[in-house]
């Protein structure tokens, strides 16, 4: 923990503090212009797609969504390679991330919460 009596306060202009310049876009910006693209990949990777995957490839010479060419990938990962965290990312972007249930408590006492309607019943 950080002794109070050595902090400096945040000083305008101080050199060693370089902010993000303006117009620089963020992540969450760089990344839904990253999934938009569409392109063609490499040569090899579109082959053994191909055969992973005909259904995709019906159309030849259609250009891929990054965003379909990476969702493939990370299926292939999570079947092929076991990798868990691969098939979190795509049960949560298919189904939603699980919604976790916490246990209201005090103490040894449970507390009562009641939820009430007021829609209109018929």
């Amino acid at each position: 923990m950080s002794n109070l009596k050595t902090l400096k306060p945040f000083t305008k202009g101080d050199p060693r503090i370089r902010p993000k310049p303006k117009g620089i876009p963020n992540r969450s910006t760089v990344v839904r212009y990253v999934l938009g693209m569409k392109g063609q990949p490499p040569e090899h990777i579109l082959k053994e797609l191909e055969t992973m995957y005909p259904v995709f490839f019906q159309k030849k010479g259609k250009k891929w969504m990054t965003e379909l060419l990476m969702t493939i990938r990370l299926a292939q990962k999570a079947i092929v390679e076991g990798d868990v965290s691969a098939y979190n990312s795509l049960m949560n972007s298919a189904y939603g991330q699980p919604k976790s249930n916490v246990d209201i408590t005090s103490g040894d006492e449970k507390i009562s919460i009641n939820i009430v309607d007021f829609k209109d019943k018929k």
